[in-house]
């Protein structure tokens, strides 16, 4: 796991010292070493740079950038191929030689022997750059379901990607000017997903995707796409279906345990994590380290809400035997920093404030010995783990219903109680609508008629359509709760949950690792029916009843929650000047060019105690963070002025 950057130019030769100065600024992301290497081509110069985190073979023979035999191709590389033994062992037989034993130099063989049909091969999370001298170009590629992140700006006869958006500003070729478009995409859903940054001209490469970069222009090319197609195969009956459960995800986790280095696992005490942890503790030999988070807010009364996640983590780690750590972090007077720190370390805002979770397990797991953690991300929108998903199927069978249109017409202007007309208005948006329609009743942040006037967007074409509508495509036969099911995959997975996990570990030095997403799980799931994922109303069925019997009895008797962050206490609490003065900041408004009537009047509504969506402040207040930050941003070896590893208040225990 490491850091990477590269720069293609077709005007002037590539300096080993803006290389230097792009890696330095994502140290954090590999700090065991980082090297440079440049060269002058007939039709563009190139500098690849890397910052490795040492997970495979920490010897030298593992630096990056690293070449091939006769030094005609080199590779800067960030991620995990699990398979790379399997596939080492077929290239050797085709008289490929190996210096080391790492998965890069896997990569770098593979795309010698099989060309860009390589990456469909790799069961894995990556990001690489590769020179190819022998066809003069440059290839980016990023692994099927986004774990990894590689942004991009191209400008004329130039190329510059990283792994942060921060080592591109070191390029020179960023405006730092907002995107509108991006935007406006981020108040719909709190997150920026590819091809889009909240900066003018860069582009984060898609999930599943090829580019080939020849000192003309980059081309993109898919090598994966999500697809629902089911399984042509007689559908297997339910006590297959849970085997190859088991089997997959036992596989994942085995597969993802490679590692010359401790590896550890970040637990919830939910079903997901647990299962990891579990399943981990059965095919590690060594001691299994787990690792959990707890809260003191200034609203004691809440804590025990907050806690519910440490609690339970602690009993199934006792009922496992694994070796538990536990970290608390509290509401102290310096959150406001640290949280404008942590917002930076992001590259690009998200409205979740939980990954200050995921930075203080991380940091906690780095003070122990741990490089890798294993996390149960991507398992609800694989296996139906969302209260919505059953609402969906249930909306389905009512859309079936005749003549229902007229009664719900009838209803909403009937005099009923305001908690029925909320249900019904609910109801109305999603009721015979199309799957972009549902789509953005189901997880709109803020609506389309709102995002707009935020914007001034005249067009009136929604920018998120274009982005969701090929989703649909070719799902047709599927169910409803399938089709968005996918959505949640490729955008809330990829773009949301898979960022705010890469950064916050790697700000820690820490790999983060998802067996949920190994591609033997997401084949099965996607293919198996969404009905079975649901069997007798129960959610996940297919996990739960595939590790009932390593699981203890509390982990399948728990409700589902979000992963803990002391959300609500914080925005009223500690965090409340704050709220108000970024929501109602006039400059933060010009920064964004946004509307600052709305603003200053969401900040009205929560200084005077009216309701307003939570998740609605929190994409309000890191979006105008993350302004602040932009406004002051230099080219400097730290990019954003962050502070190196930022932590909240955290006080390791256990």
């Amino acid at each position: 796991m490491c850091g990477i950057v590269a720069m293609i130019d077709a005007n002037q030769a590539v300096s080993p010292a803006l290389i230097d100065q792009m890696r330095a600024s994502i140290a954090h992301r590999g700090p065991d070493s980082g090297s440079t290497f440049t060269a002058q081509g007939r039709r563009f110069a190139v500098g690849l740079g890397a910052q490795r985190l040492s997970i495979l073979d920490l010897s030298p023979a593992g630096s990056m950038p690293m070449p091939n035999e006769d030094e005609s191709i080199w590779i800067a590389y960030n991620g995990e191929v699990y398979n790379h033994r399997e596939i080492r062992a077929e290239l050797e037989r085709h008289g490929h030689r190996y210096r080391s034993r790492t998965d890069t130099e896997t990569v770098l063989h593979a795309y010698e022997q099989y060309g860009l049909d390589c990456f469909a091969l790799f069961n894995g999370i990556f990001a690489c750059a590769i020179y190819d001298s022998r066809h003069e170009r440059v290839i980016l590629a990023r692994d099927r379901t986004g774990v990894k992140p590689l942004y991009y700006v191209e400008r004329t006869g130039q190329l510059a990607c990283a792994s942060e958006l921060k080592a591109l500003v070191q390029a020179d070729l960023v405006p730092l000017e907002i995107d509108p478009t991006a935007l406006e995409i981020y108040l719909a859903l709190g997150y920026v997903p590819a091809p889009y940054t909240l900066l003018q001209g860069v582009r984060k490469l898609t999930s599943g995707t090829y580019a080939i970069y020849d000192g003309n222009r980059l081309r993109v090319e898919r090598f994966w796409r999500p697809s629902l197609e089911p399984d042509p195969r007689p559908a297997p009956s339910w006590e297959e279906t849970v085997e190859a459960t088991r089997s997959a995800i036992t596989s994942a986790v085995a597969r993802q345990m490679m590692s010359d280095v401790p590896v550890g696992v970040m637990l919830s005490g939910g079903l997901d994590s647990s299962i990891v942890a579990a399943t981990a503790q059965k095919v590690t030999s060594e001691p299994l380290h787990t690792f959990s988070i707890g809260f003191e807010t200034h609203k004691s009364s809440l804590e025990p809400i907050y806690n519910l996640d440490r609690d339970y983590a602690r009993q199934v780690a006792g009922e496992l035997g694994t070796v538990h750590h536990e970290i608390t972090a509290t509401d102290s007077a310096d959150l406001e920093d640290q949280l404008r720190q942590l917002v930076a370390q992001l590259d690009e805002p998200v409205w979740e404030p939980s990954f200050v979770s995921i930075l203080l397990i991380s940091t906690l797991a780095r003070e122990h010995g741990v490089k890798v953690l294993l996390t149960g991300d991507g398992s609800d929108e694989l296996f139906g783990g969302y209260p919505w998903h059953p609402a969906l199927m249930r909306l389905e069978k009512i859309e079936r219903i005749p003549g229902l249109a007229p009664l719900l017409a009838i209803l909403a202007r009937a005099p009923l109680p305001a908690s029925l007309h909320a249900k019904l208005r609910d109801l109305g948006k999603r009721y015979q609508r199309s799957n972009t329609a549902k789509y953005h009743a189901q997880y709109d942040v803020f609506e389309a008629e709102t995002r707009s006037r935020m914007v001034g967007r005249s067009r009136p074409q929604d920018p998120l359509d274009e982005l969701v509508g090929p989703l649909f495509e070719g799902t047709a036969s599927s169910p409803l709760a399938a089709r968005l099911a996918l959505t949640e995959l490729v955008l809330w997975v990829g773009e949301h949950f898979n960022q705010r996990l890469d950064r916050m570990t790697m700000a820690a030095s820490v790999e983060g690792r998802v067996p949920f997403q190994d591609n033997e799980v997401v084949q099965l799931a996607l293919a198996m029916p969404f009905k079975n994922k649901l069997r007798n109303g129960v959610r996940k069925a297919p996990l739960r009843a595939a590790f009932a019997d390593i699981l203890p009895a509390l982990v399948l008797e728990r409700p589902k929650r979000p992963m803990a962050a002391p959300a609500t206490a914080w925005m009223h609490g500690v965090l409340r000047p704050l709220v108000l003065q970024s929501l109602s900041s006039e400059s933060v408004a010009q920064l964004l060019n946004v509307d600052h009537g709305i603003m200053q009047g969401i900040a009205a509504r929560f200084r005077e105690g009216i309701p307003v969506r939570e998740e609605q402040i929190w994409t309000l207040l890191h979006l105008a963070l993350w302004a602040e930050q932009l406004s002051t941003t230099t080219k400097s070896q730290d990019g954003y002025a962050l502070a190196s590893r930022p932590i909240l208040g955290g006080m390791p225990g256990g």
